[in-house]
């Protein structure tokens, strides 16, 4: 599955639609924003997981227990994405959800997914499965 990613000029878009879940601070936000010229977007299947067996099959007793696949502790604004489209380190815009930093992997995140880590499996069962457009902010 291929992303078929569309380039825009996307300074307005991200300025009105950040949230307070952002993971930058509102200055990083701005400068960030000061600095698109343009971005790549397309339209993403979110889901949610959390660091806990039912979604990372480790155990609190695993020395590897809520570490990402990119080796760091995860963390609220940590996404797993297909890292052929999406590498570690990069940043993203979730429309309505805010900014977040590709650190992680999963099995069945191929393509457009991505998954969203969430401290409480509630929280992740409640988010469910939704699809928002997605803009690639770059390193």
């Amino acid at each position: 599955m291929k992303i078929k990613l569309i380039t825009l000029t996307a300074l307005v878009y991200v300025a009105m639609c950040f949230t307070s879940y952002s993971v930058l601070s509102k200055a990083e936000d701005n400068e960030k924003i000061k600095n698109l010229k343009q971005a790549d977007m397309f339209v993403g299947e979110i889901t949610a997981y959390t660091a806990g067996y039912e979604s990372c099959g480790k155990l609190p007793s695993d020395p590897l227990y809520g570490v990402t696949a990119s080796g760091i502790k995860v963390r609220k604004g940590i996404i797993a994405t297909d890292t052929r489209y999406i590498p570690f380190g990069t940043k993203v815009y979730i429309e309505g959800l805010g900014v977040f930093e590709a650190q992680d992997r999963g099995g069945d995140i191929k393509g457009n997914r991505i998954d969203i880590y969430m401290e409480n499996l509630q929280d992740a069962l409640k988010f469910g499965r939704q699809f928002r457009n997605v803009i690639i902010l770059g390193k």
